[in-house]
């Protein structure tokens, strides 16, 4: 975490007033740190486009600033398309269970055991499958497909 050395020692600009407003009539405004660019604010801070808004960085934290070195409490967010992928394919094996068990009857003993026969591998199949990806394929949970490797939060 970035520590700014105070007193400063070396050359600065101090603007202080009840507010300051920097506008750029035809083209933009940039900021550059060296080191750190810190918005801070005792209440709220906005942040307003009319088309998008982006953040680009190698990890992106929502929440405490965390310490690099210790994860604890830190969660990846849910990529959403891929989450709705896993969450699809064990709806549709879910789907085909019922399918299977609402054919079954007591009339058709051997026609039940085979729909039962047969719904099971592929239920097996299929819950292997999203076991794969939300387990990292057994290596480590942190590598599930549907986890960001970017975002996270707390």
């Amino acid at each position: 975490m970035y520590v700014p050395e105070f007193p400063y020692k070396g050359k600065q600009i101090i603007v202080s007033s009840g507010r300051v407003i920097v506008h750029a009539k035809n083209d933009s405004v940039f900021l550059f740190g060296k080191k750190n660019v810190g918005i801070s604010s005792g209440g709220e801070v906005h942040i307003d486009a009319r088309a998008e808004v982006f953040i680009n960085a190698p990890k992106i934290s929502l929440g405490n600033k965390i310490d690099p070195q210790n994860m604890l409490g830190l969660e990846p967010v849910l990529l959403g398309y891929k989450t709705n992928q896993i969450l699809i394919r064990l709806s549709e094996a879910l789907e085909e269970l019922g399918q299977s068990l609402g054919t079954i009857s007591e009339s058709d003993v051997p026609g039940s055991m085979f729909r039962l026969a047969t719904a099971g591998p592929l239920l097996l199949k299929a819950a292997e499958a999203v076991n794969n990806q939300v387990t990292g394929g057994g290596v480590d949970p942190k590598l599930a497909f549907n986890l960001s490797k970017v975002v996270y939060t707390k």
